[in-house]
């Protein structure tokens, strides 16, 4: 059975990303580790979903290694950035894996952590769902560490990172 053929996309690519760079959203790093090897990197896309159950949501690409390591041991973390932390960030999304993995702190049967974040999230693998080109990974809370120092979060708007200010 032939597929059916897919639609013209409604707009080109680049005004589509354009257009999504207007909205805002907060900057984390997300990890995993299976104990063999760890992974890192910076992610734009995560939001809550539920807060009964706990969950959070995060689109990582398809091809990342990042997945097949959550799918193998079923966790991986987040970590809310604070606007300070602007060069770990683009660390995590430019620079070579190796180096990434240096600045994580590996725990036993926990995922990493990303020091000094402003809140950190671990989650367990709660769905995967396909996304286009992406993975939408559902994560159900189980530890959350937070910061009291109130720095903003690090965010993303335009192409650019900066702070997220509000008031």
């Amino acid at each position: 059975m032939a597929s059916a053929p897919r639609p013209s996309p409604a707009a080109p690519e680049r005004a589509f990303r354009d257009a999504l760079g207007q909205f805002a959203s907060g900057v984390v790093i997300a990890a995993a580790d299976d104990g063999y090897r760890a992974h890192g990197l910076t992610v734009a896309s995560f939001c809550s979903v539920s807060l009964s159950p706990q969950l959070c949501l995060l689109c990582v690409s398809a091809t990342s290694p990042f997945i097949s390591i959550v799918r193998g041991v079923g966790a991986f973390s987040t970590h809310v950035l604070a606007a300070s932390q602007k060069e770990l960030a683009q660390i995590f999304a430019y620079r070579p894996a190796e180096e990434r993995v240096a600045l994580l702190e590996r725990r036993v049967d926990a995922p990493p952590v990303v020091p000094k974040a402003l809140v950190g999230f671990d989650f367990r693998l709660h769905a995967d769902h396909p996304g286009g080109d992406h993975r939408i990974l559902v994560g159900e809370l189980t530890d959350l560490r937070a910061s009291t120092d109130g720095e903003s979060a690090l965010g993303w708007a335009r192409g650019q990172l900066g702070p997220l200010s509000i008031g």
